[in-house]
């Protein structure tokens, strides 16, 4: 969800602390590396297909009117519910908005979520980190919770520090598995927007991680599986350090995870599922409206931020300066890398393809697993992999062939 080229988004937080407003666009990518399997739904007598609906999250309370968040697909038959979520009192604005969606079958048993995810600070300097913790307590007292402080986390050790015990207490950890694969991808990702940093004098320095925890438990009785998936990645930046008595330098590091998505199925059910929810995964698309809206928000409460750190300390205004020069720029830097995000994701990435109804004029992004597509008349999407499926027969209804739309 998550593979668009990913942009560095960082600024300056209270006081010297660093932020990095979540770019979503890099975290929707975990459906591209789960292996394909055959189709979940098949019609008896019938090739395999999948019948698909669109849902959405439109962002009610954010803005001065309701705006569409973020859609997806997922199997008509399905239940979906999905809100935008903002703290009411957040200090780390990198973790003012959270995107959150639960899709279920009818009987519950499999599920695809989003839970939220999270930014957090850390630098190499023990007294940078006490400042840091001063500044949360500072803003604990005005009503107000900080970014978390702790180090860099590699994906299955952050699932299984702050996701896992928040959202799945009683579950057994049966295995933390490598995501070698999307790990590859967000590096070089990270690494091409380090390279674009450079280009203007900006030096940052980046790591990403992919992984999933697999999970036991029971649902009334029903033996379940799931896997519990997260990117996560680290931007430093050199800053001054803060020990008594001396001057130097240390790295100041942003940290974020996104892509917490969990993947449901009964007990030896989960691999022979994994193609449905690739198929839901490839189709998760942010709002780009949206998206910019939010990225501004959070672009002008950070120069407020900054502006008042300055006022407050002569010592971090001169030690921070230049921090803080760095990190406008580098915001500078992302809101031109966003012009991407507002196209939509990488197809290529994404494992999608572009199919245009002859009969509106409209495109839409769906699966490229599947070689043949067809819209009807209630919004909903017919996929399937056989050159010979007609829908209009086997399903009944009115549904219109989709054309690949050539790039």
């Amino acid at each position: 969800q998550t593979r668009q080229v990913m942009p560095i988004c960082e600024d300056v937080g209270a006081d010297t602390k660093m932020q990095i407003p979540v770019c979503l666009s890099i975290v929707f990518c975990l459906a591209c590396a789960l292996p394909a399997q055959r189709p979940a739904f098949t019609a008896p007598g019938n090739p395999a297909y999948y019948r698909m609906k669109k849902v959405t999250i439109v962002d009610e309370h954010g803005f001065e009117r309701p705006l569409l968040a973020l859609s997806l697909l997922i199997p008509a038959d399905w239940q979906f519910h999905g809100a935008v979520q903002y703290a009411k009192a957040a200090g780390c604005h990198a973790n003012l908005f959270q995107v959150t969606f639960r899709a279920a079958s009818p009987d519950g048993k499999l599920a695809l979520e989003l839970f939220p995810g999270n930014t957090w600070q850390w630098a190499d300097d023990a007294g940078a980190v006490r400042l840091m913790q001063s500044s949360n307590r500072q803003l604990a007292q005005s009503g107000y919770k900080g970014c978390d402080i702790m180090p860099p986390l590699a994906a299955g050790e952050f699932l299984k520090q702050t996701v896992l015990p928040a959202v799945r207490r009683e579950a057994r950890v049966a295995a933390i598995e490598p995501m070698p694969e999307i790990a590859r991808e967000v590096q070089q990702q990270l690494q091409q927007a380090q390279a674009a940093a450079a280009q203007r004098g900006i030096q940052v320095r980046t790591r990403g991680d992919a992984g999933r925890a697999r999970l036991a438990y029971d649902v009334n009785g029903q033996a379940m599986e799931e896997w519990v998936t997260a990117v996560t990645y680290a931007s430093a930046v050199t800053g001054p350090a803060f020990n008594m008595g001396r001057m130097g330098q240390t790295l100041f590091y942003t940290c974020a995870a996104e892509g917490v998505f969990g993947l449901r199925a009964p007990r030896g059910q989960l691999e022979a599922s994994e193609k449905l929810f690739l198929m839901m995964l490839s189709t998760v698309r942010l709002d780009p409206e949206w998206h910019g809206r939010v990225m501004q928000v959070i672009a002008n409460m950070q120069a407020t931020d900054t502006k008042g750190a300055a006022d407050r300390s002569r010592i971090i205004t001169q030690s921070g300066k230049d921090i803080g020069n760095i990190i406008h720029q580098t915001y500078e830097n992302k809101k031109q890398s966003d012009e991407r995000v507002a196209q939509g994701f990488s197809q290529y990435i994404r494992g999608v393809e572009t199919y245009r109804n002859p009969a509106t004029g409209e495109t839409v992004d769906l699966s490229n697993q599947y070689g043949h597509a067809w819209a009807g008349n209630n919004g909903e999407y017919i996929l399937s992999d056989s050159a010979n499926f007609d829908p209009n027969v086997a399903v009944r209804g009115n549904w219109t062939r989709l054309e690949q739309v050539k790039r």
